[in-house]
């Protein structure tokens, strides 16, 4: 049973700033812009990893994988 999901709710980084708003509207706080220290531009992530990676990522990370329904 290592695998019930003990939170509300899931903040998706490529959604951050709605679900952001929406977590902050839920507990009745005004929310703010949040920043951007660093964007990396314009790229195809996918790109960056070769087979080997890519299952490296895929064991390591198979709830998260799972649980938000990523895929490569």
């Amino acid at each position: 049973a290592g695998d019930k999901l003990l939170v509300d709710f899931i903040l998706r980084f490529e959604s951050l700033q709605d679900d952001f708003n929406y977590v902050c509207e839920t507990v009745g706080i005004k929310p703010i812009e949040l920043g951007h220290y660093k964007n990396a531009g314009t790229y195809n992530y996918r790109e960056l990893y070769d087979d080997k990676t890519r299952e490296m990522v895929a064991a390591h990370c198979q709830l998260d994988i799972q649980i938000l329904k990523y895929e490569f």
